[in-house]
């Protein structure tokens, strides 16, 4: 009887802690100050000979900073959303092609890949457009986080610029130059607490079996 007891005990206890772990970590890194291309079919990073250099970029876990962040120096960034076509001067919602990709560089070798599926491109005619890839249509190909953190899917990015200058044909924008903040954000893997919860279930599997 008390070992039916203690075997529901901790039952319990290990519910208790998967409700928890239900509610993963997540990873924020933004990053501001990216400038981008567009030449009438790809939105690319400014930099043609490399990454553009950024502002500043944070990493945070569940809104606490990790250590180090945020960077100031040594941080950079790659960007292309392919196949954007037809963006009309008026303002505009279109769709990119996917086969995107973002890269952000921090300081120490570390940075973080994501690869890209069609983003929801959304341009005003204020001079303000948003780029937005939601849930699983992104996902990391590699990383190298602060702290030996990892990123795990499903993935959102997002990115917001203002445009400095623009050419059109009187209908659909032919090219542009903007500046602008990005975030993407993921789960942690391995989630916390995993491995205290494998070794809770263990026992009692042991347990049920005698």
């Amino acid at each position: 009887m008390k070992s039916f007891i203690a075997t529901l005990s901790g039952v319990a206890a290990v519910c208790l802690l998967s409700a928890s772990l239900a509610q993963a970590a997540t990873i924020e890194l933004q990053f501001t100050g990216l400038d981008v291309l567009y030449d009438g079919t790809n939105i690319t990073d400014a930099n043609n000979a490399g990454a553009d250099p950024l502002g500043v970029v944070t990493v945070d876990v569940d809104g606490s900073p990790v250590a180090g962040s945020p960077f100031s120096t040594a941080v950079s960034a790659e960007l292309l959303i392919p196949g954007v076509f037809n963006i009309a001067v008026g303002g505009d919602t279109v769709m990119s092609a996917p086969g995107g990709s973002v890269t952000v560089n921090l300081p120490a070798g570390n940075f973080l890949t994501v690869a890209l599926d069609s983003a929801t491109i959304t341009y005003l005619n204020a001079g303000f457009a948003r780029f937005a890839f939601g849930g699983a249509v992104a996902n990391v190909t590699g990383q190298s986080l602060p702290g030996g953190l990892m990123m795990g899917d499903p993935i959102s990015f997002s990115f917001s610029a203002i445009l400095a200058s623009q050419t059109n044909n009187g209908v659909d924008l032919l090219t542009f130059r903007a500046s602008g903040t990005g975030e993407i954000e993921g789960a942690v893997v391995p989630e916390p607490a995993t491995a205290l919860l494998a070794a809770l279930a263990a026992p009692l599997a042991l347990g049920r079996r005698r």
